[in-house]
């Protein structure tokens, strides 16, 4: 069991806009942005003014499959600004509504390059143990 003082520490972090508090919304911002957290916003927030806030995506972003979930009715929006990113064309971008949770995802190649770099590791450590075993009973 743990003692107090070795938990982990978890840090919330808080955004502000200029506007008056009647006049912001809470957003909650996952995933693969350089500054995830809880955003207090203005009413007409759009996607990209969010992402920007939170300055920007990582690398590993996928742009193709942002989720937006609607906090007060549970409705999970799928949106697409690939398009808008990479090539500069013309696409909605949504506005974030009050009590949402955006989670950006991270890319297929990204997912695959943790997953090579796990099994890289682990045939490390397999590699050492045969070559211990080796000269150990060679030598």
């Amino acid at each position: 069991m743990l003692q107090q003082d070795q938990k982990r520490q978890i840090k919330s972090e808080y955004y502000f806009t200029e506007a008056r508090q009647s006049d912001t919304i809470q957003v909650n911002l996952w995933g693969e942005v350089k500054r995830p957290g809880v955003y207090y916003l203005s009413k007409e927030v759009d996607l990209i003014t969010l992402l920007s806030l939170a300055e920007g995506p990582t690398k590993d972003a996928n742009f193709s499959k942002i989720k937006i979930i609607t906090g007060n009715s549970g409705k999970i929006n799928n949106v697409d600004i690939a398009p808008y990113i990479n090539k500069g064309k013309n696409v909605a971008i949504p506005l974030v509504p009050d009590n949402s949770v955006v989670i950006v995802p991270s890319s297929t190649s990204s997912k695959i390059y943790r997953y090579l770099s796990w099994v890289s590791r682990i045939l490390g450590v397999f590699s050492i143990y045969f070559m211990i075993r080796y000269y150990y009973i060679s030598g």
